[in-house]
This record gives C-alpha cells, sequence and structure tokens, in this order.
C-alpha cells in the first residue's frame, strides 16, 4: 500500500478499563480525567503538523481525543467507522488471560477468537479501506483511533507495530516505497502490559 503523503497516527487518551487492563474492543468507554489531560497534552504536538483532515473513529474515547486535537487547526474530526476497534465478542469486558487474548495470525487467515468477535480478516479489510481514505485527502491526515487499529496500519503496511501507550502520537512517512513510523512524543503516558496492548 502506498501514498504520496505523510500521515499521522494519535491513540485516545486513557480510559478506567485502560487502568484495569480490562479489554474494551467495540464497547464504548469514555477518557478518564487522566485521558483529558493525556489529549490536551497531545495537542502541544498536534497543533503543530500540517494536517487537511482528521479522521477519527466514532468510539467516544477516541472522538473525544480527536476534538481536542482539531482545536488548533481549520478541519474538523471526521467520523470514519473504518478507524473502530475491532470487536473481540465474549472477551470484551473481561480482563484478559493472555494466553487466550493474544492475537494469533497465521498464513491462510485463520485465527483463535472469541464468540462474536469480528475475524482479523474482516477487521483488517476495513481498515486498510479507512487508510485509503486518508491517502485520499490530498495531504497529511490526522487518524485517531485504537491500538488495535495501529496494528492493523502497520500490518498494511508492512512494518513492524510500536509500542502504542495511550495518547501516543506517531508520524508514518513512505519513503522509495518502504514506510517508517517515528514516535513524536516519547511514550506519553503509562506503559501497557504487552499481552493487551492489541486489545483495548
Amino acid at each position: 500500500m502506498t501514498g504520496r503523503h505523510p500521515f499521522y497516527f494519535l491513540r485516545h487518551g486513557q480510559t478506567d478499563w485502560n487502568v484495569e487492563c480490562r479489554c474494551m474492543g467495540s464497547i464504548d468507554i469514555p477518557l478518564n480525567d487522566t485521558g483529558r489531560k493525556q489529549a490536551q497534552d497531545a495537542r502541544e504536538y498536534t497543533k503543530k503538523l500540517p494536517l487537511v483532515a482528521i479522521f477519527t473513529s466514532p468510539l467516544s474515547r477516541a472522538h473525544e481525543t480527536a476534538c481536542m486535537a482539531a482545536v488548533d487547526h481549520a478541519v474538523k474530526p471526521v467520523i470514519l467507522p473504518e478507524l473502530q476497534e475491532r470487536c473481540w465478542g465474549t472477551f470484551e469486558g473481561q480482563i484478559p488471560d493472555p494466553k487466550k487474548m493474544r492475537r494469533r495470525r497465521s498464513v491462510d487467515g485463520t485465527e483463535d477468537i472469541s464468540e462474536g468477535a469480528e475475524s482479523y480478516e474482516h477487521f483488517f479489510a476495513r481498515v486498510s479501506a479507512g487508510l485509503r481514505i486518508a491517502f485520499a485527502a490530498g495531504g497529511p491526515s490526522l487518524l485517531v483511533s485504537h491500538s488495535g487499529v495501529l496494528d492493523a496500519i502497520c500490518h498494511a503496511l508492512r512494518i513492524p507495530t510500536p509500542d502504542a501507550p495511550n495518547a501516543a502520537l506517531f508520524q508514518f512517512e513512505c519513503l522509495n516505497g518502504l514506510w517508517r513510523v517515528f514516535n513524536l512524543n516519547e511514550s506519553p503516558s503509562q506503559p501497557q502490559h504487552a499481552q493487551n496492548r492489541h486489545m483495548i
């Protein structure tokens, strides 16, 4: 997947379920006070970005983060359903068991998932569609979303997924057909448990 312009990714601020390491997935859990402060702090970085568009997940934890990031820009956040976090079915609301919750992708696309969960194939396809919409914006855009979406984007661009604490901001750029990603605000939040980071 190629694009002519760099783009940026901002993970939503902290929620109470992040603190508990509880799987949110598609459940709409709002920011807590720490998360709102993290989003405000991220503004110091996002206000400097030359954005032509801001796209956000419809979930409130991402949308509120996006609205704070948009304060210093002429563009307003556009809700993009393709950027919603993956639905984890019966795992949602639970504090995960690493052995059961670990995401597994195989060459043929099979994986172990919970009842009612969105398949990785479907999730990856819709996130990729959202990324194409961002590429069509005509310039650098900001995507405000979730750690699982970040993982799918990195998978689409064939690069390793960076650790992404709450309110982490990344720049993606393509050079000679190869994508690179940079952290722009140096891990502003508490560390996440590695086994949970793609689900909360």
